[in-house]
Formats: structure tokens, sequence, C-alpha cells
């Protein structure tokens, strides 16, 4: 389905199906996909698409979080990126 819905990135699709098959649990488990691509040298901007192309084919779940820059630790997460513009929109209104 993912190969469908991403066809011009096939080479993509393939390096993630076979990190998913041969990556220990830990690895998949909590998979950024900056880092995915940092480790993997790809182009950062086509991992994230391909990320959220996963997602839609029903491959992953995706959160966002917002993170304190001073400590990292996470301050708010949100299962949309809607949601968080909503909240940082009320913050911007107090």
């Amino acid at each position: 389905m993912l190969r469908a819905s991403y066809p011009n990135h096939d080479h993509l699709v393939r390096g993630l199906d076979s990190f998913m098959r041969e990556a220990p649990d830990d690895e998949t488990v909590r998979i950024n996909p900056i880092d995915y691509a940092a480790r993997h040298a790809l182009d950062e901007a086509e991992v994230i698409d391909l990320f959220l192309h996963a997602r839609k084919a029903g491959l992953f779940t995706m959160e966002w979080h917002y993170v304190c820059h001073g400590c990292g630790t996470i301050i708010e997460s949100f299962q949309t990126l809607n949601a968080g513009h909503d909240r940082v929109a009320d913050r911007l209104e107090a």
C-alpha cells in the first residue's frame, strides 16, 4: 500500500521496509524520521514525507511533542499537528 501511495521513491520505501524488518525493537518503537534520515544519509525532507505517507497507509502512528529546550522534557504531546497549533494560538492570545 505504501509503494502505491509513494511511487516515485521506491528506494526509500525499500530501505524503510528492510530497516523495520531487521532492526531491533528498541530502534523501531520510537523511530524519529530526522534521526533515521541522518543515520542512513538520506534527505530529511524526503524521509519526513515518507513517514507521513507510511502513517497515512496505517504503518505508523505518530505523535508530535513540545520539548523543553532547557531540559529536554516533553511538555505536551499531540496526535495531530493541528492540535499543537491550536495550543500555541491559545497561549498567544492569553
